[in-house]
């Protein structure tokens, strides 16, 4: 066998093998009965081998194909676009003009800016809020007002209906604790929760835990203000509500907090504020904020009365510190206070002043205040303050010229007043003290006596008016 036919044997015998190895495979695709899919061929391609007419070329393209040696193919221009993302805000703009103007990124990124709190060191800041958020609207959406109880079975009340009156008569009537915070729930929500409404709600016993209050009430500063709760409050409101803490604190029994609260705002506030602000005499806080501060400032911090008096020099403060005074230490702060305002005093006020600074009324207290009945108190000093409170002596005119009916009332009732009390307590309890202090208590009783008849009734004129008459009628 020459080289040649060797060859061409050899070529033949390939050729065979390789067809066996290719019918082989063709088998197994088309003839398995085992589970294997039948690759996918796109329709183009289908037609391309069904054109073949020599099986040996589609048996080619079939192989190929399922040996994954054709070219890839192109993915359907209707399959949709995998990095498609939804967006609420491209939702929102895409409606009308004035809807696109209204959800603007700009318009929604200001409103954001403004609905949430500024960033603080508290990380928890912004979810706090959110939570708040959602409370609100979930409790203004379902909640009612129900009984004064708490049980919530009552008939719907439309709190912010109601007049002030009729509120403040509600918020007392509360009951429960429970009850008591859904009212303070239902006006913080609102966006209606006033320095009036929110002292009445604290002073209220029946609220133990202000905790459960959906603000941290107890930890509110004056630059506090811009959260939505607080943000119409003045400085002023602020103030007084720190102010109403004070009592709610004392009320519970929490004597550090009341130390804090004190050591917090009184140099800086309460002190800058009864002295008046930018060296004026005008003095918003009333003398209920004000009693306050001075009564749990010196039962709490020792601090020297009578240094006060003389630093803000002016009567309303020092009659005030001297009603929140306690017992064991009135007496000689009104006789220091006495003398230190004894130039600038109307006949009223002085008559006053001397009447408590008199050597029967320490005696009195004095005795009274050693008395074991009593419990370290004196009704005698209580009676006097309540006078002090009620009438508000450090507001009496110099003089009497000029004033209005319903102040001559007032000073008309203090008159009646003032000598009930020398007559009931003083006259009827001379046997105590010696005949010197008894005098000096009738004198001052007819000096009161004369300025109501000169003063206020002005007797004089009118006996001058009626000896003329009797002159005319017998002429």
């Amino acid at each position: 066998m020459t080289l040649e036919q060797a060859s061409s044997k050899s070529f033949r015998l390939n050729n065979v093998l390789a067809r066996a190895i290719r019918d082989n495979l063709y088998r197994r695709l088309y003839s398995s009965k085992a589970s294997i899919s039948t690759p996918e061929i796109h329709e183009q391609e289908i037609k391309s081998v069904s054109d073949y007419k020599n099986g040996n070329d589609r048996e080619n393209v079939v192989l190929a194909d399922a040996l994954n040696l054709l070219s890839p193919r192109k993915v359907p221009s209707d399959r949709p676009n995998i990095s498609y993302k939804p967006s609420l805000l491209s939702h929102l703009t895409s409606g009308s003009l004035s809807e696109q103007k209204q959800f603007s990124e700009a318009n929604l990124t200001k409103l954001l800016a403004d609905s949430l709190p500024e960033p603080s060191n508290n990380r928890n800041s912004v979810k706090e809020h959110l939570d708040h958020l959602l409370a609100g609207l979930n409790y203004v959406s379902s909640h009612t007002i129900g009984d004064s109880s708490g049980g919530g079975s009552g008939a719907p009340l439309d709190l912010l209906a109601l007049s002030s009156k009729e509120l403040s008569i509600y918020i007392k009537s509360l009951k429960s604790e429970q009850a008591l915070v859904k009212a303070f729930e239902f006006f913080h929500y609102n966006n209606a929760l006033t320095l009036k409404i929110t002292t009445e709600i604290l002073l209220n016993r029946a609220l133990v835990n202000l905790n459960k209050l959906p603000v941290q009430i107890d930890s509110l500063l004056l630059n506090d203000t811009k959260s939505n709760s607080f943000k119409n409050w003045s400085k002023e409101d602020v103030i007084s509500l720190n102010i109403i803490l004070l009592k709610k604190y004392h009320d519970l029994k929490k004597p550090l907090l009341i130390i804090r609260n004190l050591k917090e705002n009184f140099e800086s506030h309460y002190l800058p504020t009864i002295e008046g602000a930018g060296g004026t005499d005008r003095v918003w806080l009333s003398p209920f904020y004000e009693r306050i501060i001075w009564k749990f400032y010196f039962e709490y911090l020792s601090q020297d009365e009578q240094y006060y008096v003389q630093r803000i020099s002016k009567l309303r403060s020092t009659i005030l510190i001297w009603e929140s005074s306690i017992p064991s230490k009135s007496i000689d702060l009104f006789t220091s206070a006495f003398e230190f305002h004894k130039q600038g005093l109307n006949p009223l006020q002085l008559a006053f002043f001397k009447l408590c600074s008199s050597k029967l009324t320490k005696s009195l207290i004095q005795d009274e205040l050693n008395s074991s009945s009593h419990k370290m108190s004196s009704p005698t000093l209580s009676q006097l303050k309540q006078l002090s409170i009620k009438y508000k002596i450090y507001t009496f005119p110099k003089t009497t010229e000029s004033i209005s009916m319903e102040r001559k009332s007032t000073l008309y009732l203090f008159i009646n007043a003032l000598e009930s009390i020398i007559l009931d307590e003083y006259v009827t309890k001379q046997g105590a003290v010696d005949s010197n202090s008894i005098v000096e208590i009738m004198e001052l009783f007819k000096e009161i006596k004369e300025y109501k008849e000169t003063e206020l009734m002005n007797i004089k004129a009118e006996i001058g008016i009626n000896e003329w008459s009797n002159k005319f009628v017998k002429g």
